[in-house]
């Protein structure tokens, strides 16, 4: 698209829409990935799309909801931002949440000061199971009732996103993005802003939804990683160590993970809008054996699992 277009185009948005162009370069010219069309309660349908940025290779959602008019997208019964008691229950357990597996999600033995921050904290579940295990821990979330919600209860969260005033001239030995880096405007000056509060040698962990996986090739709009409008960016494993490398951040490594409930509902999402026209394939993966199998099919021998985990720290 060129910058004319793309003047002409940002005319006819409707209010609280914006497309100000690559979120990591600025550049305008791309290419569409992916269409859909949404609409905020009580708005006007607006077209968006998944564009590739023909400048740096960045994939994002344009246009997008501004500060503004992002609220209103998650729904009253957001699963992250629900049942907070049972849900912080549950990460006490000795499943850990879905992302069970992770050394981190089971448990980091405290270093330096333990000092945690966990970023789009939500339910606090995280919250719980860190200091369980001996850290000072704090959360940030953008949702105004998380946040208060879990002040009530004593936990120190703060409303709103990085860079945040209330952190100013604090210091954590690890910083965690569970599934919260893909909602937000500015994802290069979030990580910058992680990368300041870190100690030396300090620790980052970020899980986002991966576009270079197996579930997207085949789900396309039906993958529960897309999630538009609120999934700002979309990440593949090159592009999520490239912002973390514009940020200053050492990339450790970047791995992935399995999500079979993610498999399962993908399914669920293209049997309903296709119906008797769904390939075979996705009918049987709603079965949640036949997902379970698929999924770990997927992670193990194709290397396409659909959540990458990167690991990156301070260097100085």
């Amino acid at each position: 698209m060129s910058q004319d277009a793309q003047t002409a185009a940002n005319k006819t948005l409707g209010a609280g829409w914006e497309d100000p162009g690559c979120p990591v370069c600025g550049e305008h010219s791309r290419d569409n990935l992916l269409q859909a069309q949404v609409c905020p309660p009580g708005g006007n349908p607006q077209d968006v799309s998944i564009a590739r940025c023909a400048g740096c290779g960045f994939t994002y959602t344009a246009p997008r909801p501004d500060q503004t008019l992002i609220g209103s997208f998650y729904s009253s019964d957001y699963k992250p931002h629900q049942t907070t008691r049972k849900s912080q229950k549950k990460e006490k357990g000795k499943s850990g949440g879905r992302f069970g597996e992770l050394p981190e999600r089971k448990g980091m033995s405290p270093f330096g000061q333990a000092r945690l921050l966990d970023f789009g904290c939500g339910s606090g579940s995280y919250l719980v199971r860190m200091k369980a295990q001996g850290w000072t821990v704090t959360g940030i979330d953008a949702s105004p009732t998380m946040a208060q919600t879990l002040t009530e209860q004593g936990w120190e969260v703060l409303q709103g996103s990085l860079p945040h005033p209330g952190l100013e001239g604090r210091k954590f030995e690890v910083i965690t993005m569970w599934h919260s880096l893909e909602h937000v405007h500015d994802p290069v000056a979030v990580l910058k802003a992680a990368e300041k509060l870190l100690v030396p040698g300090g620790k980052l962990v970020v899980a986002v939804p991966a576009l270079d996986s197996w579930n997207f090739q085949a789900f396309g709009g039906d993958w529960l990683g897309v999630d538009l409008p609120i999934h700002l960016s979309h990440f593949t494993a090159k592009s999520l160590g490239d912002v973390a490398i514009r940020a200053g951040l050492r990339v450790d490594n970047i791995g992935r993970l399995n999500h079979s409930s993610w498999m399962r509902q993908s399914g669920i999402n293209m049997h309903k809008r296709l119906g008797s026209r769904a390939p075979l394939w996705a009918k049987l993966l709603r079965n949640r054996t036949f997902s379970s199998l698929w999924a770990s099919w997927v992670h193990r021998v194709k290397k396409q699992a659909d959540v990458l985990i990167l690991r990156a720290s301070r260097t100085s």
